[in-house]
């Protein structure tokens, strides 16, 4: 007979309540500051690229507005990769593959890159063309 992991019979009841290892609320304890530091640094890392994005992203959805085609069509292609393409993907590629081509940036600044392109630049710059064709002209 197979008796799989989960099937109860022939065991005492109470060594199912139990369990087989100890939680150690002490480790969660000495885990506390550390997770609100990195709380705090994933908090700056969001409010700094919401800023810089919305500036981006202004720009390149004005330059979607524009008369001049290759403009149009290269804020285009790049709205539509980058909103193609998955955030940790662009993540890997802003952290490991940036270096590789000799740009150097600390963790703070790589995950600040990576989110106001993927996150604000590519969907404000969508958002401010779907609005532009939504209002009428005065």
């Amino acid at each position: 007979m197979v008796r799989l992991p989960h099937d109860a019979r022939g065991q005492d009841p109470d060594v199912l309540l139990t369990p087989s290892v100890a939680f150690d609320w002490g480790l969660v304890e000495k885990s506390i500051p550390l997770l609100g530091a990195g709380l705090l640094t994933t908090i700056r890392i969001c409010l700094l690229a919401m800023l810089v994005g919305l500036v981006l992203g202004g720009l390149l959805g004005l330059a979607s507005l524009s008369r001049f085609a290759p403009l149009r069509w290269a804020v285009t292609a790049y709205v539509d990769f980058i909103r193609g393409t998955p955030l940790l993907i662009q993540i890997f590629l802003v952290y490991f593959a940036l270096p590789v081509v000799g740009v150097n940036l600390p963790e703070f600044w790589a995950g600040v890159i990576a989110l106001y392109y993927y996150a604000t630049i590519s969907f404000l710059a969508w958002l401010s063309r779907w609005i532009e064709r939504r209002l009428p002209v005065w």
